[in-house]
């Protein structure tokens, strides 16, 4: 059976990937947060969610929890606290 062996210096690698993906996570949020604000004043009838949509948010919520998952990393090697 192979031994993994998860050392300070993995840890900390890994938390930089996820805040990397947290930074692009956000830019698209926003972007996201944007598009539908300008879809909403520029018609009150509410569309059907579509596929795209669907998954569109299935990747936020997937890209949100791995967000938490890489702060509750940086806590666990002593980073900065989350709000």
């Amino acid at each position: 059976m192979t031994a993994v062996y998860v050392t300070p210096a993995a840890m900390a690698e890994q938390g930089a990937a996820l805040r990397a993906l947290a930074a692009g996570v956000r830019r698209g949020m926003l972007r996201l947060v944007a598009a539908a604000r300008a879809g909403a004043t520029a018609s009150r009838r509410r569309s059907a969610v579509d596929h795209a949509e669907m998954t569109r948010r299935r990747t936020v919520a997937y890209a949100l929890e791995a967000m938490r998952a890489g702060a509750y990393a940086d806590v666990a090697l002593g980073g900065p606290v989350p709000r």
